[in-house]
C-alpha cells in the first residue's frame, strides 16, 4: 500500500453558500476564532475566560483557537466578536473576517524545517452563547461609532429600517437579525426595544427567545 505524501490543508472557518469563496459567499457564521501567532498571544489565550471548544497547534508557540456557538450569528457581528477577542488576546487582527482559512488539524505546515504536523491540543463538546465569550469585552479601537451624547433623538429613519427588517425576517434569520438590529439601535441611541420586541413578536419569534436575545444585545452593547 502506498503511503500518502503529507499536504498542507485548509477549511474554512465558516461555511459558504458558494464557490467563489469569500467574504461575500458567507451567510451565517457558527463559531468564533482566533489565530495566536505569538508567545504572548498564547499566553493570554490561555488566560481568557471562556475556554475554547477547540485549540489547534500550527506551529511551535503558535496556536488557532475556536469557539462554538449555540446558535449561528451574522457575518458583521462575527467579525466584529472575532476582532474583541484579538484585541483581548493580542491575536491576529487580520485573521478576523468571515472568509478565513484555518489549517486542518492533521496536515503538516511545511514553513519549518522539520515541518510540523498540525494536532488538536484541546477538542471538547462546549458550546457558548455570543454574549458568553465577548460580551464583557470592549470593541476593537474604531470598530463602531460612539453612541450619541445628550438628550436630542436621533434621526428615525434608520431606527424604522431596523424595525422592519426584524419584522420581516424569514426563518432561520430572524434571531441574528434581531441582536444586530437591536445592538446596532443601541448604539446610534435609540430606545428602541419595544419597537423590536413587537417586530420580532411580529415574525413568530417565541417572546421568551426573544427577550433572551435583546438582553444579549444589552450586555454586548454595555
Amino acid at each position: 500500500m502506498l503511503a500518502l505524501p503529507a499536504v498542507s490543508a485548509y477549511v474554512g472557518a465558516a461555511p459558504r453558500v458558494r464557490e467563489s469563496g469569500t467574504a461575500r459567499d458567507v451567510e451565517r457564521v457558527h463559531c468564533l476564532w482566533a489565530d495566536c501567532d505569538s508567545a504572548e498571544a498564547v499566553k493570554a489565550l490561555r488566560r481568557f475566560t471562556t475556554m475554547p471548544s477547540i485549540v489547534i497547534n500550527t506551529s511551535p508557540g503558535r496556536m488557532q483557537a475556536i469557539w462554538a456557538l449555540d446558535r449561528p450569528i451574522s457575518p458583521a457581528w462575527a467579525r466584529r466578536a472575532n476582532r474583541r477577542i484579538a484585541n483581548a488576546v493580542g491575536a491576529d487582527m487580520c485573521a478576523t473576517d468571515v472568509a478565513r482559512i484555518l489549517r486542518a488539524v492533521g496536515s503538516v505546515n511545511w514553513k519549518y524545517t522539520p515541518p510540523v504536523t498540525v494536532s488538536a491540543a484541546r477538542v471538547e463538546c462546549d458550546v457558548f452563547s455570543l454574549a458568553e465569550i465577548v460580551g464583557r469585552l470592549p470593541d476593537a479601537p474604531g470598530e463602531i461609532p460612539r453612541p450619541r451624547s445628550g438628550n436630542a433623538e436621533p434621526a428615525t429613519g434608520s431606527l424604522a429600517a431596523l424595525v422592519r427588517a426584524v419584522r420581516e425576517a424569514q426563518i432561520g434569520e430572524r434571531n441574528a437579525l434581531l441582536l444586530w438590529a437591536a445592538c446596532r439601535a443601541l448604539e446610534e441611541g435609540h430606545n428602541a426595544r419595544e419597537e423590536l420586541r413587537q417586530a420580532a413578536l411580529e415574525a413568530g419569534l417565541p417572546e421568551a427567545e426573544v427577550e433572551r436575545t435583546l438582553q444579549s444585545a444589552e450586555r454586548l452593547a454595555a
